[in-house]
């Protein structure tokens, strides 16, 4: 699980430990996993015109609704799209990702009964990553992307 996680999370179960729950308690429509499709992830060379990115889309399991995630860095920057300490919307605003550079933690905010819900998962991200000398924007760096092009991430917990 990714520590910074644990720590936003750590004062909201010590205050309330009834609001955090297993994933797989309560709800019916609660995600039980996220699919995960077509990761991968570009880190340019430094370049003023190349810029690295970062897509896959996400299924829940539960909703079954998909949703594209993904950003791109401005050109130049000279960065990884890995960021541990922000989570980025994906274009289900309900669905958001944080990428770490090895783990990926993917949220779904879903109603259950009335109430909003957040289901939180966190898994290690195999890759396979190779020098790309001319990707589609023109810049070399190095692409990584899934062997299989699928993978399946577990929920957590849900608050």
């Amino acid at each position: 699980m990714h520590f910074s996680t644990i720590l936003l999370l750590l004062p909201l179960a010590l205050a309330a430990p009834a609001l955090v729950r297993r994933a797989g308690t309560g709800c019916s429509n609660a995600p039980s996993s996220f699919q995960i499709n077509g990761f991968g992830v570009f880190t340019a060379s430094p370049g003023p015109s190349s810029y690295s990115h970062i897509s896959f889309e996400v299924i829940g399991s539960a909703s079954n609704v998909s949703t594209q995630c993904g950003r791109s860095l401005p050109p130049g920057s000279g960065r990884s799209a890995a960021d541990p300490d922000h989570y980025y919307s994906c274009s289900n605003a309900n669905v958001t990702y944080l990428w770490d550079g090895s783990h990926l933690a993917v949220t779904e905010i879903f109603s259950c009964n009335g109430v909003l819900e957040t289901a939180f998962s966190n898994s290690s991200i195999s890759t396979y990553c190779y020098p790309e000398s001319a990707p589609v924007p023109g810049a070399p760096g190095t692409n990584c992307q899934t062997p299989t092009g699928q993978i399946s991430i577990p929920v957590l917990y849900v608050i």
